[in-house]
């Protein structure tokens, strides 16, 4: 077993924030544990190596087994492997650090854990599946889905909810948007996780938006936007679910719900979580869906990218995929019914820009969008003038720009602004003025129960509200009123319901603060040749205890060593008596006289 002596030398070379981070990452309990190496004992327990290994994905744990550098790096910074120290070779060289290397009791658990792995699901490929055309289509609606997905958290506000577990998304917000998307509840909530879990949506305040990383994935390739896709997932693949999928799919189209429903019943192990995943969830049921949705599995069977992935060949897999992939266009066909129709994948970035001005009616290789007075308002309301938006449809147009478009944009552009918002209190934010030339629209908007939320009252000509501004002025453009956006000085403002939010890391508790004080004053109150000492005395004692033997190797003042098997009868800070296994005397031994304490042969 790793010595917790050794682990405590580590320890007290870690700043606050070293230490803080190592005792947040492997859940380190902040009661019943007072000094360095008390914690120390805990980090080395087998039981909580286990538990520190066993959240992680089949992928991390396969490429630690195999000694990745890079995940040796992070279990040396998680205290699962060691650097150890070795010469440069010349005796006045100062030592340098060699690869870390797993602890024994790390390797157990990654063993136990993986069993036969059987990384060599590639000589399957020819007998799974035919080719990959039949992943092809479920690999492309994935990806556009997740730019869909994406979208829907700009369109409208997706509440955060906070659970024991992390932030998620409700069952409830996910049913709506599956109903909005015209997909399956299970195949929404898988994206939702890859989202979430690959960062590229987080929690902004109380709702959900795309982070820096989610707006970046829209405008990625076909194929870039899959192998995110697809390496979020694979990280998420525990060894139980990747031997479902494996071995379920393999047989015969049912096996694999079969195995899951078998895994998720009472008496098995249930699939570990991964992380923050917002939807009620993260059983091996959930894994067929996921699989599914990203081309690995097709109709129950393992296809060939899903034995690429699931070796961990993601390259292969991509490049499999990518020649199957419609090509991208760029131009559309914009017709007279208001309908704007993608003949093929439009590209990311001018689906992004036309999402501004039009509503996407129908995803497919091809698309629908449609163009209407409210999806102008959100376009001018954001920025864009009625010549940008224009010229916009009129580029990528392939049939020109039809009358009633035309007629539409030019309608929208003089009614924009017709109604004006603006703050009372500009620090606070709360209240806001309503006002309009139109006489008739002001009494219309004081009686529309579409609008009583913001519960309208006159006042002096105009109309006032103590909701939010911001929350005004959406709640008008979203009850199709021709609004805009002012400063208390009557200037035209752009507003954007697209925040972008910031990957957090979550925060240290307060019991771990504390702890972590308590350890760094430890550090300074006692020298570290103090920990040998103690080390011994707490082995000592726990043989006293225990009433079990133990080896005493003794250093003799001619340098050499005597070893002794003693049952420990009394432990104090000066000295040990025991009960001599072999003369059956009981022997004092000076504690600074001990050496080493090793287990004794002796029961």
């Amino acid at each position: 077993m790793t010595s917790a002596l050794h682990v405590v030398a580590r320890l007290r070379a870690l700043d606050r924030e070293g230490l803080e981070a190592l005792l947040v990452a492997r859940r380190v309990p902040t009661r019943g544990l007072a000094s360095l190496l008390d914690v120390a004992e805990w980090l080395v327990d087998p039981a909580h190596i286990r538990e520190a290994v066993a959240p992680h994905g089949w992928r991390w744990m396969h490429r630690m087994r195999a000694n990745d550098p890079r995940l040796l790096d992070e279990a040396a910074r998680l205290l699962l492997a060691f650097r150890e120290e070795r010469s440069t070779g010349s005796s006045d060289a100062a030592p340098t650090d060699a690869e870390p290397v797993l602890l024994p009791e790390t390797v157990i658990a990654l063993d136990a854990l993986l069993g036969d792995d059987g990384s060599a699901l590639t000589s399957l490929v020819g007998a799974v599946s035919g080719s990959a055309t039949d992943a092809a289509e479920h690999a492309f609606s994935a990806c556009s889905l997740a730019i869909d997905a994406l979208w829907m958290l700009d369109s409208a506000p997706r509440p955060v909810r906070a659970t024991r577990n992390g932030a998620r998304m409700s069952g409830v917000e996910i049913r709506r948007i599956a109903a909005a998307l015209d997909q399956s509840v299970d195949t929404v909530t898988a994206v939702y996780a890859w989202l979430a879990r690959g960062g590229l949506m987080a929690p902004h305040g109380e709702d959900w938006a795309p982070t820096e990383s989610g707006r970046a994935f829209a405008s990625r390739s076909i194929g870039e936007r899959w192998r995110v896709l697809a390496e979020t997932w694979l990280d998420g693949v525990s060894p139980a679910t990747r031997a479902m999928l494996v071995h379920g799919s393999a047989t015969e189209p049912s096996a694999a719900r079969a195995t899951a429903v078998q895994a998720s019943t009472p008496g098995h192990e249930p699939e570990p979580m991964t992380g923050a995943i917002p939807v009620v969830g993260g059983s091996v049921l959930s894994a067929l869906a996921e699989a599914s949705t990203l081309g690995a599995l097709v109709d129950g069977r393992l296809t060939q990218v899903g034995a690429l992935l699931l070796d961990d060949l993601v390259d292969e897999a991509v490049a499999l995929l990518a020649p199957t992939f419609p090509a991208e266009i760029d131009g559309v066909y914009v017709q007279p019914d208001l309908s704007i129709v993608a003949p093929g994948p439009l590209r990311a970035d001018l689906d992004a820009r036309l999402r501004e001005s039009a509503d996407l009616e129908q995803r497919g290789i091809a698309s629908t969008y449609r163009v209407s007075p409210q999806s102008i308002s959100r376009a001018l309301a954001a920025g864009r003038t009625i010549d940008e938006v224009t010229d916009f449809l009129r580029g990528i147009s392939l049939t020109g720009l039809p009358q009633p478009v035309a007629y539409l944009l030019g309608e929208s552009g003089a009614r924009h602004g017709l109604v004006r918002v603006a703050p009372i209190d500009v620090e606070s934010g709360r209240g806001a003025y309503v006002r309009s030339a139109d006489e008739q629209l002001m009494r219309t908007m004081l009686v529309d129960q579409a609008l009583s939320p913001l519960g309208l009252t006159v006042d002096e000509g105009r109309l006032r509200t103590r909701a939010p501004w911001e929350a005004a002025f959406w709640s008008l453009l979203d009850a199709k009123y021709p609004v805009a956006a002012e400063d208390r000085r009557g200037e035209l403002v752009s507003l954007r319901r697209q925040p972008t939010a910031t990957v957090r890391l979550k925060p240290v508790p307060e019991g771990t603060t504390k702890l972590v004080h308590a350890l760094l004053d430890e550090v300074e109150r006692t020298p570290a040749q103090d920990d040998a000492t103690t080390w011994l005395q707490r082995q000592l004692e726990l043989a006293r205890r225990a009433k079990s033997f133990v080896r005493v190797v003794i250093a003799l003042p001619d340098g050499g060593t005597q070893e002794l098997d003693l049952r420990p009868t009394s432990v104090s800070a000066y000295r040990l008596r025991g009960r001599d296994a072999h003369a059956d005397v009981e022997r004092t031994v000076p504690i600074a006289s001990i050496a080493r304490v090793l287990p004794s042969p002796v029961s």
